[in-house]
């Protein structure tokens, strides 16, 4: 049963080795006030403790420890009541709630009965000028906002005949003829044909984007279990791929200040740099060694002063915590700001007010305000 709960939201199988330090017990509250029991007794005890909810993390911060063991893991799965208060425009979630469900109960928005979804798929010599590649990176964040387009860039091929693929994935919330309109004035460059379009239901997408096979049926769903399975990865097979997803839309109408995600008006896109292998793999580090020359080499066409990051993409390479309990607010500032930018300096007057003795802290947590000599 432990290993089944441990194992339930781990996606990254580097994570599950018996050299990384696991939890010695793990608590499923139920209900909100087992919570709070189990801080206390943490905290009466001395025993660290990681709290988890939907388990979506690249460095598995929220399972693993590499600073402090033993500990404990607060799973939070049961808690999953999602309330919703229309005349305040307001929602109280509970961390254990799924995307799905919390869809599911605020209802989102309307879309059409109709969708359409395309894979348009482009080597380097079929783009040797670049011209479509470096056009994508101009409009897709300006698209209207019922077009959203990314881009899967892939190495393919072995010894001296290979090339990179870029794969253009995008969904139109209407039909195909509207899609072609569309897409002849905004991007005729990528030559989009109806050919390339499907249509389908927007539940139909959801499997789509998730890497189903066209034609799956929809009660795949149910199980809960994505079809790539679960593997080795570094995020920041022998194929490495980077995953280019555009902004643009209501995520540029937020100010950046207004919560801790500051990337907004003028970020075009973010990048993904993953490379995945098997367990039969025995130099996991060549992959690894992949991933941090990609991302040093990018590092002159990405922002800068800091260089940006997503904190879904965690990625302790950025630095991390190595004191237990006491956490360096000089060095917590440089992933700090990759993060949140200026946001950071106001989440740490927040966690200096409301947990000063640094009690909810992992690898890259939040710190305290350093204390005047």
């Amino acid at each position: 049963m432990f290993s089944q709960v441990l194992e339930s939201t781990a996606q990254n199988l580097r994570f599950l080795e018996k050299s990384m330090h696991k939890p010695g017990f793990i608590f499923r509250p139920i209900h909100e006030s087992q919570v709070q029991a189990s801080i206390i007794c943490s905290k009466k005890l001395g025993i660290h403790f990681r709290v988890r909810s939907g388990g979506h993390d690249f460095e598995a911060l929220s399972y693993v420890s590499r600073i402090e063991k033993p500990f404990i893991l607060l799973d939070m799965s049961k808690l999953r009541q999602i309330t919703v208060d229309i005349k305040d425009n307001s929602a109280w979630i509970q961390p254990g709630a799924t995307f799905g469900e919390l869809y599911y109960r605020i209802k989102l928005v309307p879309v059409p009965e109709t969708l359409t979804v395309f894979t348009v798929t482009k080597t380097l010599e079929q783009d040797a000028r670049l011209k479509i590649i470096s056009k994508w990176q101009r409009i897709a964040s300006k698209l209207i906002e019922e077009l959203h387009i990314r881009v899967e860039l892939r190495a393919i091929g072995n010894n001296g005949n290979k090339t990179v693929t870029m794969s253009y994935k995008g969904q139109f919330l209407g039909e195909k003829g509207t899609l072609m309109k569309v897409m002849k004035k905004a991007f005729p460059e990528l030559g989009l044909t109806q050919e390339d379009c499907i249509e389908m239901s927007w539940i139909e997408t959801t499997l789509f984007r998730g890497g189903f096979a066209t034609g799956s049926p929809i009660e795949v769903l149910l199980q809960l279990k994505s079809p790539l399975g679960k593997g080795y990865f570094k995020a920041t097979s022998d194929a490495p791929f980077l995953n280019w997803t555009p902004y643009g839309g209501m995520m540029a109408k937020i100010p950046e200040s207004e919560i801790p995600f500051p990337h907004r008006n003028r970020t075009l896109f973010k990048i993904l740099y993953q490379t995945n292998w098997p367990e039969s793999d025995k130099r996991p580090s060549r992959h690894i060694n992949w991933i941090k020359d990609m991302y040093s080499y990018m590092t002159p066409y990405v922002s800068s002063n800091p260089r940006q990051a997503y904190v879904n993409y965690r990625d302790l390479d950025f630095g991390q915590n190595r004191n237990n309990s006491k956490v360096n607010f000089i060095e917590a500032k440089i992933w700090g700001a990759k993060y949140f930018k200026d946001n950071f300096n106001r989440l740490v007057r927040i966690k200096t007010k409301v947990d000063p003795d640094n009690f909810f802290r992992h690898e890259q947590s939040i710190p305290t305000m350093p204390v005047r000599s």
